[in-house]
């Protein structure tokens, strides 16, 4: 299995292969040019071409080209093309072709100038979950961290405190905005009321519901906004670090893990299966509380999103 931090790709939503590749395939051209040029040509073939505008595609790129001139091509064919995430950057002078570069799409954020077959180095010694169990059982391990420990690289504490911290910045953000998400279909963002209707209920299992959805909901709005003018005005690197880690850590403590913990689910408990205080619950409260484990799991896997949307488009479950 390779390392976990594939897993993560941090880039603009709503679409791993239709925004956040194309983001970052445009910033690794514009990084190899060394000369002049008048403008960019930008051509979107296959899926990239038909169902680009929808997803922002367009958008994205010329964000991501920024002061630079572009004009973008929509070819709606899968003729002649080896993969249907294609996509060629061209720059011209004097309206002359200086240089074209071709770029896929291959899935979850990554792009490619080849399709030749590279596949990323395994870590680890399994590549399954049973893997993992039989490796923890021969190796008498308890503890899953001290797997992550033996394989991972030194930094990979550092990564995944990054990492979690810009999803909990992205489900912050979106909890204070309102108004309609982009496009045709004027979608109304309702995360920050549902946040705000869950301060005023009483009922702790009903709060814990209405929290947890709306974390979902800010998540997701993130997500389908797309929209990158603050990118990296936001990163973690680039504003105080520890002051702001600090400082989210804290609210997120107060506002969002304090009142679900509450509730008293112990969190060991579920992670040993010991699956006995379920026992003689109804289906509903079951429900509720493995919903409640999933919310406290946002301290350390984050189960509720994930880091890719709006600054860092994130997923839902």
């Amino acid at each position: 299995m390779e390392t976990i931090k594939n897993i993560y790709k941090i880039g603009p939503g709503p679409s791993s292969s239709h925004t956040i590749a194309p983001y970052n395939a445009a910033k690794d051209f514009l990084k190899h040019i060394n000369y002049d040029f008048d403008y960019i040509v930008i051509d979107l073939f296959g899926s990239l071409s038909l169902t680009g505008k929808g997803h922002g595609t367009d958008l994205i790129l010329k964000k991501a080209f920024d002061s630079y001139e572009t004009k973008i091509n929509f070819h709606n064919t899968f003729e002649n093309i080896e993969h249907p995430n294609t996509f060629d950057f061209s720059t011209y002078k004097n309206g002359k072709l200086i240089e074209r570069k071709r770029y896929y799409s291959i899935g979850g954020g990554d792009f490619s100038t080849t399709l030749s077959k590279n596949e990323a180095k395994d870590v680890y010694p399994f590549k399954t979950f049973d893997g993992l169990k039989n490796y923890m059982k021969v190796q008498k391990i308890d503890d899953i961290k001290c797997v992550i420990d033996n394989f991972e690289d030194d930094d990979i504490d550092e990564f995944l405190k990054d990492i979690f911290l810009k999803m909990c910045l992205e489900v912050e953000l979106n909890l204070k905005k309102e108004g309609f998400l982009p496009g045709r279909l004027h979608l109304k963002r309702i995360a920050k009321e549902l946040f705000d209707k869950a301060q005023n209920i009483d009922d702790e299992i009903e709060k814990i519901t209405m929290l947890i959805t709306s974390f979902a909901y800010s998540a997701s709005e993130g997500n389908a906004s797309g929209e990158i003018s603050k990118f990296k005005v936001h990163t973690i690197d680039e504003i105080q670090p520890r002051k702001l880690s600090e400082m989210l850590v804290s609210e997120i403590q107060t506002k969002y893990i304090n009142p679900i913990m509450a509730t008293g689910f112990n969190y060991t408990d579920f992670i040993k299966k010991d699956f006995s205080k379920f026992d003689g619950l109804s289906n509903k409260d079951s429900i509720i509380n493995f919903m409640t484990h999933k919310a406290e799991n946002i301290t350390g896997s984050s189960v509720l999103f994930g880091a890719r949307g709006n600054k860092y488009h994130a997923t839902t479950p």
